[in-house]
């Protein structure tokens, strides 16, 4: 099996036996009925084939096999020490501690394919540029949770001019603050939108959740505002483009986004494109359509999903041309991802985050209860009297966070997570979560789970894709459940 490349014809053709010519059909090669041969015009479909390739089909798929280098790479490629543009030091140490070297190499990667930022491209390779010479607008960073996608995107925000924005679900935004405090550079003071009815910041950072973007006076101030970098994390909040936010934010054909204003684009996700094509078609198209050749949406369809046509409309029921559209999103630039696997060197055995949620009504009325139970309070004045038990509060202020923590958990599930643990102390607060978490098929291991439906419950979490989250209190759920 050969792959050669006609630069006449501008093609790609894979000389194959006909034992052999379920392997072409299957990379996405199309018979030539003519020409009586495999044949693809993008580089992209070529690639699986490099180790087959001749001299000529080789040097056109070079930079795009560079490229897919860099978007895997984890920061020990043999290039030299890795150095942030303008500074002297070899690593980079920011408040919240040293930044790891694949977090570097994946910034870095960002900007080397950013218009007008090639200069990036030195830190992870050569700089031979990227395979779309002239740069993208947008990038995603899909490294599987618990990576430190923010902070690599903090990284990228501290090396444009410009103001940032950073738009992710209402959950994450006192996070984002925090995360800003600890890896940028500069001593940002970033607004938190928390209403509707917030000043319009004048300067600096913005944090804001998608909901609130999407209404029309924020909106409408998002694209009248010049900013260097947009960060869009969780960005499968934008994949259904008949939603509201997603018009809003994104625009149409016809209707220009909110996000038009913004000179690059930084997407976040813990999911892998390939895996849900079918929802990256309209993202793709309105923030990078160079990356899927301005495809329109059937030709997009046709080329990498499965389904059928029915009375109501087009029925997706898989995905076609994986590995094709995965070499497209990293070959081009666009994506950078790593797997665990690969950085696992670079990690600690453990990692504790603490995820702080904005107080609402309810939860600061019972803040205001607890602050009676303060030991220099209860010495100069007693125990309090007409307030309810301390462990009384403890469960009113976990059912009071029910929501907000369903919201979090979906957001993890929603974004790449296969599955999550979830502990709570009070059984009520466990049905609750229960009850809102549904859709991930739940199961639920406390105090008064049987034995027999404990195991149950486990076999299922571990072995059943279809359950998605086990909660339980601690002392039941704490051993044998991962």
């Amino acid at each position: 099996m050969i792959l050669h490349y006609s630069p006449a014809k501008r093609l790609f053709w894979l000389e194959c036996s006909f034992e052999e010519r379920a392997v072409p059909e299957a990379a996405g090669f199309e018979w030539h009925s003519l020409g009586r041969r495999w044949v693809a015009r993008s580089p992209y479909t070529a690639l699986p084939f490099w180790w087959r390739a001749d001299k000529a089909a080789r040097a056109q798929l070079t930079q795009a096999r560079e490229c897919v280098s860099r978007s895997r790479d984890c920061g020990g490629r043999p290039v030299g020490p890795y150095q942030w543009p303008g500074r002297d030091q070899h690593l980079l140490v920011r408040p919240g501690g040293l930044v790891k070297r694949y977090q570097i190499a994946g910034a870095a990667n960002v900007l080397g394919h950013f218009k007008g930022y090639e200069q990036y491209t030195s830190l992870v390779a050569d700089p031979i540029g990227c395979f779309e010479e002239e740069g993208h607008r947008a990038a995603l960073i899909a490294d599987p949770m618990g990576l430190g996608k923010s902070c690599q995107a903090i990284l990228v925000a501290d090396s444009l001019p410009g103001r940032l924005l950073v738009i992710c679900p209402a959950s994450l935004r006192v996070n984002w603050a925090r995360e800003l405090a600890k890896w940028s550079e500069q001593d940002l003071k970033p607004a938190i939108i928390r209403t509707g009815a917030d000043e319009l910041p004048a300067a600096g950072p913005v944090i804001i959740s998608y909901d609130l973007a999407a209404t029309p006076r924020w909106a409408k101030w998002i694209a009248t505002e010049a900013w260097g970098l947009a960060v869009i994390d969780e960005m499968h909040y934008l994949k259904n483009q008949e939603a509201k936010r997603s018009r809003m934010l994104l625009g149409t054909a016809a209707h220009p986004g909110a996000l038009d204003s913004a000179a690059h684009v930084l997407l976040l996700s813990g999911t892998p494109i390939p895996n849900r094509p079918h929802e990256a078609w309209y993202i793709l198209k309105r923030l990078a359509p160079e990356v899927i050749d301005n495809m329109s949406e059937a030709a997009f369809r046709t080329r990498y999903c499965v389904g059928f046509q029915d009375a109501y409309g087009w029925r997706i029921t898989g995905a076609r041309n994986q590995q094709e559209l995965g070499n497209r999103l990293r070959g081009s630039g666009f994506m950078t991802r790593r797997s665990k696997e690969s950085v696992l060197p670079q990690l600690p055995p453990k990692r504790y985050n603490l995820v702080v949620f904005p107080k609402d009504a309810t939860t600061a009325k019972i803040i205001e209860k607890e602050a009676a139970f303060n030991a220099n309070e209860i010495a100069a004045h007693g125990v309090p009297v007409g307030c309810s038990a301390l462990p009384e509060l403890r469960r009113e202020m976990g059912l009071a966070k029910v929501e907000v923590c369903a919201s979090w958990i979906a957001d993890m599930l929603d974004g790449g997570a296969d599955k999550l643990l979830v502990f709570a102390h009070h059984s009520d607060v466990v049905r609750e979560l229960t009850d809102v978490l549904a859709r991930f098929a739940p199961v639920v291991v406390y105090g008064k789970t049987s034995m027999t439906q404990r195991q149950a419950a486990v076999d299922a979490f571990q072995n059943d894709p279809a359950v998605r989250v086990l909660i339980g209190s601690p002392q039941p759920a704490g051993v044998g459940c991962r």
